[in-house]
């Protein structure tokens, strides 16, 4: 179970338009884009809703040294309320245990997108 500390967000979020790919245990995929990307996690729309606590695969391309680099790691859901504004629910999600190497590829693609 997670506490709300763990549900805040944990460092600066930075715009983020692309398309994304959610895979759940069961084998359903879920096509979602992304909003905005912090190293702790994203924020994404989907047409459906995702239960809070829902552990999935995420697929992503980040923008990396003028390049698309796939990023493939665990992530949960953390919310997921519809938004009139973006046409969808919005679902906020944290990575679960990133490797070394996922956190090296988001952070090289948060200093992209300055």
């Amino acid at each position: 179970m997670s506490t709300e500390k763990d549900d805040r967000r944990s460092g600066s979020r930075q715009v983020l338009r692309t398309k994304a790919q959610l895979l759940f245990q069961e084998g359903l995929l879920l096509e979602a884009r992304t909003l905005n990307l912090s190293i702790s996690g994203m924020a994404i729309v989907a047409d459906g809703p995702v239960a809070p606590g829902t552990t999935f695969a995420l697929r992503c391309f980040l923008p990396v040294a003028g390049s698309k680099v796939e990023l493939v790691t665990q992530a949960r859901v953390v919310h997921s309320i519809f938004s009139n504004a973006e046409g969808g629910f919005a679902i906020g999600i944290v990575f679960v245990k990133p490797s070394v190497e996922v956190l090296s590829l988001i952070s090289r693609a948060l200093g992209a997108s300055r």
